[in-house]
């Protein structure tokens, strides 16, 4: 087995079929394919049931995340390669995998890579960590240039996520993938773009319907215990405050009208923001 593809779903039915359509006709490897359905509402499930036993659905009774949901194939998974893909991405070439597979296998030293994300307007890979350029206490040295990959589309050994034990269960939904690729790289991996494939991706799925000020709440409760477990404890308080002081500004500015946003956004947004790091700061002191 080359390739094993991990689908976490949550009320994805709209693109579900467009993702396994595009994974199942692909050439060259041999695959299997995992979909996690968390709990969803709509008609995911019933979507699913049109492929057989070409895709193994794992049902949860609850959505238990996205790190713990991928978890739960990466202990079933039989590929020397596994790939993490969101149900509203899709693999837009049938030889992905294949050139994928070759692209890993000529770099020896690569843990995760990711591709060329077709119309996406946030560049697939970072070069920093999120709050890294204000730290007092750098990381220190690590391989390779690329921080860390957007969680939609991540091609990994598998060998190597068994010896980072897969995603931190801790994260729920957001920064689980920033998380997993500064652990990869501490463990001696680079992280690597073939910019050369491509995937598609709608984006925003999983957070289809949710209030801006809930999407905001878990963004930064997720980049917090982020700072928190790789940042040292100074560094850690002095984003928060930062952070904290930033957002009563925004929220001030906001109120005077003087944004380019429309100022519903950006009320909820910055009164998340504020409203998360003051909760840390209290937990910090208390």
């Amino acid at each position: 087995m080359d390739v094993t593809v991990s689908i976490v779903t949550y009320n994805s039915a709209e693109h579900i079929g467009r993702c396994v359509d595009s994974i199942l006709c692909q050439k060259g490897v041999r695959f299997e394919v995992f979909v996690i359905d968390n709990f969803s509402s709509d008609d995911t499930l019933r979507k699913l049931e049109v492929y057989g036993s070409h895709v193994q659905v794992i049902r949860n009774p609850q959505n238990i995340g996205f790190g713990r949901a991928h978890n739960q194939s990466l202990a079933r998974a039989k590929g020397r390669f596994f790939h993490a893909l969101n149900p509203d991405a899709w693999l837009v070439s049938d030889d992905t995998h294949r050139e994928l597979v070759q692209s890993m296998e000529e770099s020896p030293d690569a843990g995760l890579m990711t591709t060329h994300i077709e119309g996406q307007q946030q560049p697939p890979v970072e070069l920093l960590y999120p709050g890294e350029r204000h730290l007092r206490d750098p990381l220190g040295p690590l391989p390779g240039e690329i921080a860390w990959v957007l969680g939609a589309n991540m091609f990994a050994r598998k060998s190597c996520l068994d010896v980072v034990r897969g995603f931190d269960e801790s994260f729920f939904l957001y920064s689980e993938e920033t998380d997993l690729c500064l652990r990869l790289r501490k463990a001696g991996y680079e992280i690597e773009c073939a910019s050369h494939l491509c995937v598609g991706h709608v984006g925003g799925a999983s957070e289809s319907g949710s209030a801006s000020r809930g999407v905001w709440v878990r963004k930064m409760a997720g980049l917090y215990l982020f700072y928190s477990k790789h940042y040292t404890p100074r560094d850690f308080k002095r984003l928060l405050r930062r952070d904290y002081n930033r957002s009563r500004f925004r929220l001030w500015l906001a109120s005077l009208g003087l944004t380019h946003s429309p100022a519903n956004e950006n009320m909820d947004k910055y009164t998340a923001i504020r409203d998360t790091s003051r909760e840390c700061l209290s937990r910090i002191h208390s």
